[in-house]
């Protein structure tokens, strides 16, 4: 059989999956330890959270009956992405505000 060219997309699900069960990091604990970090800046309310060289994005998920609220951390971002998301975050907002008028 002859070989062929062949591009190999890998998702990050499966590099999370290869560092838990091919290498044996704790991922379990990597996530308790994240949410360890961003705990008072949830309960603050707060959408992120300045963490050496990085930025862990808070999103808010709803709140229960009992007055908790629930969020997530869907990215890390480095630090120096910060002023390009704020860039367009305004320029997204600016556009929102112009198509309300």
């Amino acid at each position: 059989m002859k070989r062929r060219a062949a591009i190999v997309h890998v998702t990050d699900h499966a590099v999370i999956r290869y560092l838990e069960r091919g290498l044996g990091v704790d991922v379990a604990a990597l996530k308790r330890h994240i949410a360890s970090m961003a705990q008072d800046a949830a309960e603050m309310g707060a959408v992120g959270l300045k963490v050496d060289r990085i930025k862990l994005v808070i999103s808010p998920d709803h709140t229960d009956e009992t007055g908790t609220r629930h969020v997530h951390i869907p990215t890390v971002l480095e630090r120096n992405m910060l002023g390009a998301i704020a860039d367009a975050n305004a320029r997204q907002r600016r556009r929102g505000a112009c198509g309300d008028e």
